[in-house]
């Protein structure tokens, strides 16, 4: 039975009542469960009367349950307030096993447990720890505030019996707590707290384990406070768009669903539809479905009719603006990735990934997927507005960056971002993808930064697309800035081009192609992009797998000829995402390879004994006519004790053409590389992680196929260099011609001074040279050094048959006087150049008139040659 007695003070509106409840009528009209049939009324083991509520649930696993009832119009603030309840726990309470009574809420059953999100106040015991203690508590969603500590040990005083308990409130705030014994009302405890809450809801909350459900009772339920009856109507708390066609309205309070809730009350304008359906998703939630899409990006108004709450409060209409925004990629974007915490310089110590709305307009995220590397988290609901931040992290996380920074629990661990990397893809509902970055630690400004303690932050939102130099360490202080605009933020705009970093065939009919950055989507999927000859034919169809838009995979009905080269023409139509075009490399060149045979491939350079802090390196080369793929190549050496093959590695860890005539250095360290001899192409320099160790004195490398099979092998020694050479640290030994065997200790030579004693990737200093006149030739006779593009420098070429030639050069006037050195002692190639610019040694320019060239060569033989050649300093317009 339920009764209801108010009591007119002198306020008109403001009344003095009791409701009470004892269950009589074996009802549980207006209670709310957790789970449906956990709580019953039964006659069985009651507290008074015939009837009381019980836990009835038969649950074969630990769990809680929870029931509540709606609290009409309790003014808590307003006066005195107080509850008496009887309660029966018939088991001793535990950590485990235990229950609360939610005096006043603000969320009903389903959020009634300590984890709840929930504002309330409740009296329990062992909600934390397990000292039987009865205690009155506040809750703040997932946090308990201890307001008071009664005198009461449950287990002790009260055990498996009953308690027949009051709690009493003032408006000042003071709490006390009051147990029945023998007729007689004793204060057990008392505290004090004025926090405001909205008492919407009163609720019990029972967690057990396994065996010990069914084992909680509760009766004669009176609430005695003050009560303002509810005469307002209901009015609009919160729209959210749904998708295109669709809303959802809150309303303040719980509405009348018959009779107002109709779709013919609900107009939108200014296009004048009503909605095809309405769902009532709770009593003050409903769903609205429209017929047509909203227009985007212009203001709209929903009308509503009548709309009545439960209590017969009605008012003509509602109205209520909205604007509905389609997002597009890279509205939202990755803007700061935290994946290594520790150690902490003030931030708190946990992974966290920041999101940015770089739009104008609010979006709503809910429903759409956050992917790292392997795991996926779908994204509740939650509205990010324009130009402002979402810091996501994992759930224990959350309320530690501060009441000012929007967080959401989404990681469900501590360690779900990967310190040596990995890809971050956010998709919106329908599996659009938003925003895509691939982060490592290499993108960090250098090693301090990368050990932990400092995110990567965005330069530049509003540039599109994943590209590395658009991150850098955070230099803000504490390590980043979770919520906040990025310390590194500025102008970044994409000036650089795409490019084409490797095509491959995967078999005669598919071409991959791999660009330098995220291209534009819609050109790279268009097959008229992409123009093959000989034969003038285009791709049947062009797929792009690649979340990143950086692969574009080309399908052929007819297969290419194996072996043969062929052409790719690109369309200057290829943009990348921030629409800039291929400006250069727009033909490419490829073939399916052939497997390599012996005398085809050759080592025709070797860097075994480096300068300090330089890399070694192995030079190969395709003397033709076939077309290789790197990936099929190995590099080995031979064991000097045994003789046998080790130390067997790849020469290249992904596919890469190895085309004829081309000149490729093989190496651990290319970047290093480039700063210690003179590169002509960087891209004739190769990865090879494997590089075999070469002793510095002496050694043998091979060049293999993938069966192992030797197509070259080199046996090097110190005693190969040129004797002439003081030094030969630094200085490559260069094949001299690939007519004579590689075994062969005359077939190699030390590499020229003159081409800086190594030419990785190019043509060997010490090749055989062209036919024409041995010696030296000076041209032109008569030069203008005064920088007219005209004869500006005397250019002093030199051809020699043999290598290992050295050679001075100087220039002397007509008195014998030497005024320039050229060359003391250089050690040459078999063919070359120097040049004089008319200075002398001093870098001054000598005066115009007839000049003495003279070269003394000292060949490899113990041959001495003199030449002597004139030429003529003209002034020309040198001022």
């Amino acid at each position: 039975m339920k009764r209801l007695v108010l009591f007119f003070l002198h306020l008109p509106v403001l009344l003095h009542g009791q409701w009470c409840i004892d269950f009589e009528d074996g009802s549980l009209l207006h209670w709310i469960q957790g789970r449906d049939s956990s709580w019953q009324v039964l006659s069985e083991g009651t507290l008074s009367g015939l009837y009381s509520l019980r836990h009835g649930l038969d649950d074969s696993l630990a769990n809680h349950d929870q029931i509540a009832l709606p609290l009409d119009s309790l003014q808590l603030y307003a006066g005195l307030t107080s509850w008496k309840f009887r309660i029966r726990h018939e088991y001793f309470p535990s950590s485990v096993n235990h229950w609360a009574v939610y005096l006043a809420a603000d969320e009903y059953a389903p959020e009634m447990f300590p984890a709840g999100k929930v504002n309330a106040f409740l009296l329990g015991v062992n909600l934390t720890g397990s000292d039987d203690i009865l205690k009155l508590w506040r809750q703040e969603h997932d946090r308990l505030v201890l307001l008071a500590t009664t005198s009461l040990d449950w287990q002790e005083e009260i055990g498996v019996g009953q308690a027949y308990l009051e709690v009493v409130r003032n408006v000042a705030g003071e709490w006390e707590i009051l147990l029945e014994r023998e007729g007689i009302w004793e204060q057990i405890g008392g505290g004090f707290d004025t926090a405001l809450i909205n008492p919407e809801y009163f609720g019990i909350y029972y967690r057990y384990s396994s065996r010990q459900d069914r084992k909680l009772c509760f009766d004669d339920l009176c609430i005695s406070g003050q009560f303002r009856p509810d005469t307002l109507p209901p009015y609009i708390l919160s729209l959210v768009i749904l998708g295109e066609n669709a809303l959802r309205l809150t309303f303040s309070e719980p509405v009348m669903e018959s009779g107002c809730m109709i779709p013919g009350n609900f107009l939108l304008n200014p296009v004048g539809v009503f909605p095809d359906s309405l769902i009532m998703v709770s009593g003050s939630t409903c769903m609205l479905v429209f017929p047509e899409p909203f227009p985007p990006d212009i203001p709209l108004s929903l009308i509503i009719f009548d709309p009545e709450d439960r209590k017969g409060n009605k008012t003509d209409s509602l109205k209520v603006d909205f604007l509905y925004h389609i997002h597009r990629p890279d509205d939202i974007v990755f803007n700061e990735i935290m994946y290594d915490p520790s150690p902490t310089f003030g931030l708190p110590e946990f992974e966290y990934i920041e999101l940015y709305n770089r739009s104008l307009y609010a979006v709503d995220l809910g429903g759409w997927i956050l992917a790292t590397g392997k795991n996926v988290f779908p994204i509740p609901h939650i509205e990010l507005a324009g130009d402002d931040y979402l810091v996501l992290g994992s759930e224990d996380a959350n309320g530690q960056f501060g009441p000012a920074v929007a967080f959401m629990g989404l990681f469900t661990s501590r360690t779900s971002l990967p310190n040596e990397g990995d890809v971050l893809s956010l998709m919106d509902g329908d599996s659009l993808l938003i925003d895509l970055v691939e982060y490592d630690p290499g993108m960090h400004d250098n090693e301090y930064f990368a050990g932990g303690g400092w995110s990567l932050e965005r330069l530049d939102p509003d540039r599109p697309c994943m590209s590395r130099d658009n991150w850098a360490s955070s230099k803000n202080k504490r390590g980043g800035t979770p919520g906040h605009e990025n310390s590194v933020r500025q102008d970044n705009p994409d000036r650089i081009p795409p490019s084409v970093e490797s095509l491959q065939m995967a078999d005669s009919c598919t071409l991959i192609i791999e660009f330098s950055e995220a291209m534009d989507r819609g050109p790279l999927q268009e097959h008229v992009h992409y123009l093959i000859y000989p034969g003038q034919r285009y791709p049947e169809s062009v797929g792009s797998p690649d979340p990143g838009a950086r692969t574009a995979i080309l399908h052929f009905n007819d297969g290419f000829d194996p072996g043969r080269e062929y052409r790719l023409e690109l369309s200057v139509n290829l943009i990348d995402c921030a629409g800039l075009s291929m400006s250069a490399g727009r033909v490419q060149r490829f073939a399916l390879p052939l497997p390599p045979a012996v005398n085809q491939i050759f080592i025709s350079e070797i860097m075994f004994d480096p300068k300090p802090y330089c890399p070694r390196f192995i030079e190969i080369h395709n003397r033709g006519p076939g077309i290789f793929d790197l990936s099929d190549l190995r590099l080995g050496k031979r064991s000097s004790k045994d003789g046998e093959i080790e130390a067997v590695s790849p020469v290249s860890s992904g596919p890469r053409l190895f085309f004829p005539g081309e000149y490729l250095a093989l190496t651990d360290h290319p970047e290093e590389l480039i700063g210690c001899c003179y590169v002509h192409d960087p891209g004739t320099l190769i990865l090879c992680k494997g590089l075999p160790a070469m002793d510095d004195e002496e050694g043998t490398v091979m060049i293999m196929d993938k069966y192992l099979l030797i197509l070259d092998e080199v046996s090097y020694n110190r005693q190969m260099h040129s004797p002439l050479l003081s030094s030969t640290e630094g200085v490559s030994l260069e094949r001299i011609s690939f007519e004579i065997p590689s075994d062969q200790p005359s077939n190699w030579h030390s590499a020229a001074a003159t081409e800086g004693f190594s030419t990785p990737g190019r043509l060997n200093s010490q090749h055989p040279y062209t036919k024409g006149n041995e010696g030296i030739d000076i041209e032109p006779q008569i030069f203008s050094p005064d920088q007219d593009g005209h004869d500006d420098l005397v250019m002093i070429r030199y051809r020699f048959p043999d290598p290992g030639t050295m050679a001075t050069i100087m220039v002397l006037d007509p008195r014998g006087r030497i005024i320039k050195r050229i060359a003391e002692n250089q050690l040459l190639g078999t063919e070359g150049f120097f040049t004089w610019d008319g200075s002398d040694d001093h870098g001054r320019s000598a005066r115009a008139g007839m000049y003495l060239v003279y070269t003394r060569v000292f060949g490899a033989k113990g041959k001495i040659s003199h030449y002597r050649q004139t030429c003529v300093l003209s002034p020309g317009t040198r001022n």
